[in-house]
């Protein structure tokens, strides 16, 4: 379980973030991460998207839920930018 994410910004900012910057700003245009399994987490009081993927490849993103403000249980919710091969299910 991942709880009171609000974090110190403008609350855009993902929990689970796979981003690559350049010192001074910019996106670093890499070979970026491989072979990621985001499985089984429970999040909680946090921004969306929960995960966030840039230049990421060969990702699976599966049972993860987040809690809404009215105590009920959803899919989270995702963004992936040149990426390849996102495999995303609830189950």
């Amino acid at each position: 379980m991942i709880d009171n994410c609000g974090f110190d910004g403008n609350g855009t900012q993902a929990v689970v973030s796979f981003v690559f910057n350049r010192r001074g700003g910019g996106t670093v245009l890499s070979l970026g991460s491989r072979n990621l399994l985001i499985e089984g987490n429970t999040i909680i009081s946090s921004p969306s998207p929960v995960v966030e993927l840039q230049s990421a490849r060969n990702v699976v993103i599966r049972n993860n839920r987040t809690k809404t403000g009215t105590n009920e249980f959803s899919a989270i919710r995702y963004n992936a930018v040149n990426s390849e091969n996102i495999q995303f299910s609830e189950k």
